[in-house]
């Protein structure tokens, strides 16, 4: 079988952060998951390091974290550290309660220069009848294989959070951005399919998900 033709515009969702308001106790951050997330119930958590640009140093050890204290997709979190506008600072947001899980980030560089917030977010590439191929675009220097990253195909309009997908694929290179393909499954005309993209393995790593993309065969 060729390639198979899409019904409309593959739809992609991913964790999105902003900095609302600052002062010397610490910072609020808005932060917008998807819909079927509870980030409470899954451990979803911030972190903060000092930082001097906008690439988070995994190595170094973090200011603070705090988790995230509702079950709400979309809500703002207070985050408590001793915040000096002379510092900058990168704000992790991780969909596990592990650094390694982060998955969106913002930059607040000294001064308050302009916010930068990166995050990952994945696109449908090509599939077939018996494959699924998808890119994904991560943070700088992080290491998906190395955190156990894994995508998993959902014959629904989202990405689950019971850890049974119908089929699934490790993330399989260190490069923070690349592709990944799930293959062996079959793939039917006339359906609607999700790729999730999750941070840790499973079956902890089941609530992990950070990016999402959807198309309909």
């Amino acid at each position: 079988m060729a390639h198979a033709h899409l019904t409309a515009a593959p739809v992609a969702q991913a964790v999105n952060l902003q900095v609302i308001s600052r002062d010397q106790g610490g910072v609020d951050v808005q932060y917008t998951t998807f819909d079927t997330n509870k980030p409470k119930t899954y451990g979803n958590t911030l972190y903060v390091w000092e930082a001097s640009g906008p690439i988070i140093p995994w190595s170094q050890p973090v200011v603070a974290s705090t988790p995230i204290d509702k079950d709400q997709y979309l809500s703002t979190q207070r985050l408590k550290f001793d915040y000096q506008v002379s510092l900058g600072y990168i704000i992790g947001y991780a969909t596990a309660s592990d650094p390694n899980a982060i998955c969106a980030s913002v930059f607040i560089p000294p001064d308050n220069g302009e916010q930068d917030s990166p995050h990952l977010t994945i696109s449908l590439t090509t599939f077939a009848n018996n494959y699924v191929k998808i890119n994904y675009n991560g943070l700088a220097d992080y290491n998906p294989s190395i955190n156990k990253n894994w995508i998993g195909l959902w014959n629904q309009p989202r990405a689950g959070y019971d850890g049974n997908p119908i089929a699934k694929a490790d993330v399989p290179y260190p490069n923070s951005s690349g592709s990944a393909t799930i293959v062996g499954t079959k793939i039917v005309i006339g359906a609607t399919y999700t790729v999730g993209y999750y941070m840790a393995a499973l079956q902890p790593g089941k609530s992990s998900l950070a990016a999402q993309v959807t198309f309909n065969t």
